[in-house]
């Protein structure tokens, strides 16, 4: 068996286990596309890969400017690969994920609280609505005000 068919097969393998897992298309994209990129570093099927393969690839990935979005989605498509479709939890034990720094929004007068803390949503009604409330009830008892802000 030559090493490309070793690949398609695995390949097959692999979209096997995300179809029974009801992955959606763009999961089932993501992790194909991260399966292809190791494997053309790698140069040779990625069931032959070794805890210094992971290492070194991780490091290719930080060298070459990819951007942390992208180089998370593919450490998770090579995580899904090695715990699931290989079965070599010692691999993928050796995969990381790293954090996007935070960036510091200026805060225009008036603009709302969550676009300075970079939430994706702002906060909820009823959340805001509930700590209006608490503020008035406090405020009733005589209790000093409580800044949650």
């Amino acid at each position: 068996m030559t090493d490309t068919t070793t690949i398609d097969l695995l390949c097959q393998r692999m979209t096997e286990d995300m179809t029974a897992r009801k992955l959606g298309l763009a999961s089932h994209k993501s992790r194909l596309r991260a399966y292809k990129r190791f494997a053309a570093w790698l140069q040779r099927s990625p069931d032959t890969a070794t805890a210094d393969d992971i290492r070194l690839f991780q490091l290719h990935l930080a060298e070459t400017g990819v951007g942390t979005v992208t180089r998370n989605a593919t450490m998770t498509g090579l995580r899904f690969l090695f715990r699931v479709t290989l079965r070599r939890h010692d691999l993928a034990f050796e995969i990381y994920h790293i954090k996007e720094p935070r960036r510091a929004v200026e805060r225009a007068q008036g603009s709302p609280r969550h676009v300075v803390t970079g939430d994706a949503r702002p906060p909820s009604p009823v959340v805001e609505g509930a700590s209006q409330v608490l503020r008035r009830r406090r405020a009733r008892a005589g209790a000093p005000a409580l800044s949650w802000s």
